[in-house]
């Protein structure tokens, strides 16, 4: 079956500042380069918020790097 999937992107008040609804196949998944490129927020950083509308479980993994070679992929955490 499918699942709703919204990312949603906060300013680091917690404002919402983009989001984007997308619909994946069950045990399906979805890549993006930069995130934040497609949310229009290439020059911006803060936290990004992955929900299930319906409750379906989930699982994402992030990798966040920079020009300087820095870099390295962070644990999600429940935002409640």
């Amino acid at each position: 079956t499918e699942t709703q999937v919204v990312v949603t992107a906060r300013d680091l008040d917690g404002n919402k500042t983009a989001e984007r609804s997308l619909t994946l196949e069950a045990a399906g998944f979805v890549s993006y380069d930069d995130i934040r490129t497609v949310l229009n927020l290439s020059e911006s950083f803060g936290p990004l918020e992955i929900v299930s509308p319906t409750g379906n479980r989930l699982q994402a993994a992030s990798r966040v790097y920079g020009d300087e070679r820095t870099g390295g992929y962070f644990e999600a955490v429940p935002a409640e």
